[in-house]
């Protein structure tokens, strides 16, 4: 079928200037790009998974697993709305499906910058597996939200006998998108970019911990002559008591002290 349709629909796209074909085209080839690498991105993680299970048990692997596999199945679907032709229950799923692996493959990204935050710079303290279930729950019902308003404008709108004649691409990403209305665009593009911006903004807050965290270190190792002799003493004071304890027990009352200078909260025994 060719790439054709009605130029009073969309002025600012003309059948005659092959710009229709070509972002056919370069659909097609970004989503064998992206194909090729979330296969090798999910064929990384089982490797890992099998041969070395301690490394690859971590809730940011797992969420990027899974962010490649919604990736992976939206760009399968993508290259199906080009084969299919269009506004058919086919491709309206399609249109369903397309959109909600896309907004969860960007929130899957999105949570391992907020675990991040919520390990690294709030120091967060809740099991692990429980903090992990709360970010699935959040993110699906995210998702769902997402797509609840193309489920309901789809629910209540009728086939349109001439966008029939054109690719179900053309029905998700033109007609669907821009005939109607834009508040689809606008609430389904809201969303997404508004995950965008939180991971991009865990990223930055994650990002200036680790430098303020690095200079403490550097500024500890490189700081004062007496802070660095303290530190000596000190470590020599807990080596000195170990040796002590190990011969006589009768110094109880130095292994206590030592134990305070490790930690000053702690109180004695």
């Amino acid at each position: 079928m060719p790439y054709s349709f009605k130029r009073e629909l969309y002025p600012n796209i003309k059948e005659d200037d092959g710009h229709f074909p070509e972002m056919v085209t370069a659909t097609i080839v970004s989503s064998v790009i992206s194909i090729v690498a979330t296969i090798a991105i999910i064929a990384a993680y089982i490797y890992v998974r099998l041969n070395n299970p301690g490394k690859a048990d971590r809730v940011s692997l797992r969420c990027v697993f899974l962010s490649s596999l919604m990736n992976l199945i939206n760009s399968i679907f993508d290259i199906c709305t080009i084969l299919k032709d269009g506004d058919t229950a086919f491709c309206r799923a399609t249109s369903i499906i397309t959109l909600f692996t896309r907004i969860m493959g960007v929130i899957f990204l999105t949570l391992v910058g907020i675990n991040l935050i919520l390990v690294f710079v709030f120091k967060v303290k809740t099991n692990v597996r429980e903090l992990e279930s709360i970010y699935y729950c959040v993110a699906v019902l995210y998702g769902l939200v997402t797509i609840s308003v193309p489920i309901s404008l789809q629910s209540h709108e009728k086939a349109d006998e001439i966008v029939k004649n054109y690719r179900c691409y053309y029905y998700i990403y033109y007609d669907q998108f821009f005939d109607h209305t834009s508040f689809l665009w606008t609430w389904f593009y809201s969303f997404l970019f508004f995950a965008i911006f939180a991971a991009a903004l865990c990223s930055v807050i994650a990002s200036l911990k680790l430098i303020r965290e690095q200079r403490i270190i550097t500024d500890t190792n490189s700081g004062p002559l007496h802070l660095q002799l303290y530190m000596h003493d000190r470590a020599e004071i807990v080596l000195a008591v170990k040796l002590v304890r190990r011969r006589s027990p009768k110094y109880l009352p130095l292994t206590t002290l030592a134990q305070s200078l490790r930690n000053p909260n702690a109180e004695f025994l």
